[in-house]
């Protein structure tokens, strides 16, 4: 059996057309079939976790709503002005309402902290336990935030009465 140049050349044009189809045609159609699906599944784990999400809403919905309610009015608890005048009239206002005597509230020098501004107050009143422990819950649930820094509580006559000496601060943002 002889082989002709003329059968090489035909086997040479066939494996030349295989090799140019697989390596033209059908690889790179195969790598972006791969890819497509890749991407498909892609998707598909994006629209599942978009679709979890999605379900969390609600929940995250009522998480800030309970947030929001226990942090307040955030603009009024530390507002863009120091506004403390208002304030101290709100702090003796309490006083009067919980018949502290001797009333004493006086502010100091403001210092910076961070982006906030900090109004060291002083305040001093007479009055039984119940009223001062009163005082200090209606401060709490005021609208103004009012840090606490030192209390002092003096009994000098061991009666009913105590004298109170509170140290704390006031926060505005500039």
């Amino acid at each position: 059996m002889k082989i002709e140049i003329k059968q090489l050349v035909i086997a040479g044009v066939i494996i030349a057309m295989v090799l140019g189809f697989v390596l033209l045609q059908y690889l790179p159609m195969s790598n972006t079939i791969k890819k497509l699906s890749q991407e498909k599944i892609d998707h598909s784990r994006l629209g599942e976790q978009a679709d979890a999400d999605q379900q969390k809403i609600p929940i995250l919905q009522v998480n800030i709503a309970k947030l929001e309610q226990k942090v307040g009015n955030i603009e009024n608890k530390i507002p863009n002005e120091s506004d403390y005048g208002t304030f101290l009239q709100s702090i003796t206002e309490i006083m009067k309402k919980n018949k502290l005597s001797e009333q004493i509230v006086k502010p100091d020098k403001e210092t910076v902290v961070g982006n906030l501004r900090c109004i060291p107050i002083t305040m001093e009143g007479r009055g039984n336990s119940q009223q001062i422990f009163q005082f200090f819950r209606d401060i709490e649930n005021s609208e103004r935030q009012f840090k606490l820094e030192q209390l002092q509580l003096q009994n000098e006559e061991y009666g009913g009465e105590v004298r109170m000496i509170a140290k704390g601060n006031i926060f505005y943002r500039r």
